[in-house]
């Protein structure tokens, strides 16, 4: 380093607090292996106080440097780089992604949830409809496992609830159908981790355990439970059941493995609520009425909207063809465990019954 810095290299090594003996400490040897981690114990400003310097030109100094490290690692093999796309871990993005969007009103994650959805659906299914799993210089390859399933059809769900677009919950619905007929164990439950048409295993496994990422299972109980509450459909709500039936006795004996799964069971224990609105998707009463909702935390919910005069959604869920504003104006059905309250086109009334729910 000291050939490529010069003089400046004593600057960089105090700021960065960077040693001859490493500032890196092996977990299992207890050593320092003269390796070093470039960080900052202190903002530049007070760095460049104590220095004796004016912040500006210590920050110049320090790009200048920056610069110079990077034009000498450029001159040897840079280091691999995964670039492919994978249709699960896509999936995990546009739920945070689209929760987010509905807890800040922020378009900009929204956008972004919006464009990876498009980009698996377009480019990372078969023609047959069924989901792939990676997408690399243009080549889309592999079939699809369960979690491709379960967690992209989480972050779909989520993406409707933020853009109450259609075609997104008509997607989920849909790949939960095709993730039943082809993942689905119709003797013991539950769903195996590769398809009933994929290469031949000696053990099609199943997985329900929770660790940095929560496993397929745990993630479609709580779809499948959400979609019977949009749809009406409680053969999604039967399956959920068995799915629980099926891994009882492994969350029972370990639940601080089943994080996700307990989230699930949250869920179907309740309370839960449903929630409907109707009017027009724009209008300042809605966005205003859809905030006092979704800036709640209220994980254990439904949301759904049905545009004056549009009877797509009544095609999804039929339950909602009787529900109408009153007076033309954007109107709240908020029902708990199905339980209704009656309708309002009163945002203070929304929030007085979420809150006291």
């Amino acid at each position: 380093m000291k050939e490529e810095l010069g003089d400046a290299s004593s600057l960089f090594e105090k700021v960065f607090n960077i040693h001859h003996e490493g500032n890196y400490v092996d977990e299992l040897l207890q050593k320092r292996t003269r390796k070093n981690i470039l960080y900052l114990k202190k903002p530049i400003g007070e760095l460049a106080s104590e220095l004796g310097m004016n912040p500006k030109e210590l920050r110049k100094k320090l790009e200048e440097a920056r610069k110079a490290l990077l034009d000498a690692r450029e001159k040897r093999v840079p280091p691999s780089k995964d670039d492919k796309i994978l249709t699960d871990w896509n999936g995990l993005m546009i739920v945070a992604l689209a929760t987010a969007a509905q807890a800040f009103n922020e378009p900009a994650y929204r956008e972004a949830a919006k464009r990876s959805a498009k980009f698996i659906l377009e480019h990372l299914q078969t023609r047959e409809g069924r989901l792939l799993h990676r997408f690399r210089e243009g080549e889309a390859a592999q079939p699809g496992n369960f979690d491709d399933y379960a967690f992209f059809i989480w972050g779909l769900i989520e993406l409707y609830e933020a853009t109450f677009e259609h075609r997104f919950l008509s997607e989920a619905i849909r790949l939960q159908d095709v993730s039943i007929e082809h993942f689905w164990d119709a003797d013991n439950g539950g769903f195996f981790f590769t398809a009933d048409d994929a290469e031949k295993i000696l053990i099609r496994h199943k997985e329900a355990q929770d660790g940095a990422l929560p496993s397929g299972n745990s993630v479609a109980l709580l779809n499948m439970l959400r979609l019977a509450r949009m749809t009406g459909n409680e053969d999604y709500t039967l399956k959920a059941e068995r799915l629980v039936k099926t891994f009882s006795p492994q969350v029972m004996q370990s639940p601080v493995y089943n994080t996700m799964f307990l989230t699930s069971l949250d869920f179907l224990f309740g309370p839960s609520y449903e929630i409907v609105l109707v009017g027009d998707l724009d209008s300042e009463e809605t966005r205003g009425m859809l905030n006092s909702i979704t800036t709640k935390f209220l994980p254990n919910k439904i949301i759904l909207f049905k545009t004056i005069g549009d009877s797509k959604l009544e095609k999804i869920a039929g339950y909602t063809s009787s529900m109408k504003t009153i007076e033309n104006k954007t109107t709240a059905y908020i029902c708990k465990n199905f339980a209704c309250k009656a309708p309002t086109t009163e945002t203070c009334e929304v929030e007085k019954t979420l809150t006291r729910e």
